[in-house]
């Protein structure tokens, strides 16, 4: 596993490919551009759920909504997490269940997925939970791509971490959103300044 190495910087956005089925043309260049950005990762298709149904394996059937004092829970890698806010009840079809729901009439059902598809994997996160969940889920996903981050620190509260590069340099934007004082890779930032690192490649 590689830690806190200078690496990719994840770049993209939603993408609804499924508005241009009909305009290959259309899709062709939209890949060409994306490329062109360095766009490496996309939401695909958020406005058409049951097309991607193969991708993750599974069917989602019915969203409960939660009240604000109402929660669920779920066990993952020896730890407890909240459920708040919604929760998908899916149906299995061929993803692998990473943890379950632990409360009322959905116990037992899943509330994290995986599926293997093509060369990569998808994740299907049934619920809302909360930023602990998604710190140590998204820590794990970096561990297992072998994506290495682009500095050498933990997680900094507010603090926000961007890397872009030219021909001879990596430029560090370290932003911190706080009002109070962060430090991060022997940097002190004061409330809301931005500090650039430069390094030669």
């Amino acid at each position: 596993m590689k830690l806190w190495e200078i690496g990719k910087l994840l770049h993209g956005g939603d993408y609804n490919v499924d508005q241009w089925l009909d305009r290959p043309d259309i899709l062709a260049e939209d890949i060409r551009l994306m490329k062109l950005a360095g766009v490496n990762v996309v939401s695909l298709c958020i406005f058409s759920w049951s097309s991607l149904e193969d991708v993750f394996g599974i069917k989602a059937e019915e969203t409960d909504s939660l009240e604000d004092s109402d929660e669920n829970r779920f066990d993952w890698e020896g730890k407890t997490y909240k459920v708040k806010r919604y929760c998908d009840l899916v149906q299995l079809y061929g993803a692998e269940v990473m943890a379950v729901y632990e409360q009322d009439f959905y116990a037992g059902l899943p509330v994290l997925t995986k599926n293997e598809y093509g060369s990569g994997m998808a994740y299907y996160m049934a619920a809302r939970s909360d930023v602990d969940f998604l710190r140590d889920f998204y820590a794990r996903v970096l561990c297992d791509t072998e994506i290495s981050r682009i500095v050498k620190s933990e997680y900094v509260k507010d603090v926000m971490v961007k890397e872009r590069c030219d021909k001879e340099k990596q430029y560090v934007f370290l932003m911190n959103f706080s009002r109070d004082s962060r430090e991060i890779c022997g940097e002190t930032l004061k409330g809301y300044e931005v500090k650039i690192l430069e390094k030669y490649l």
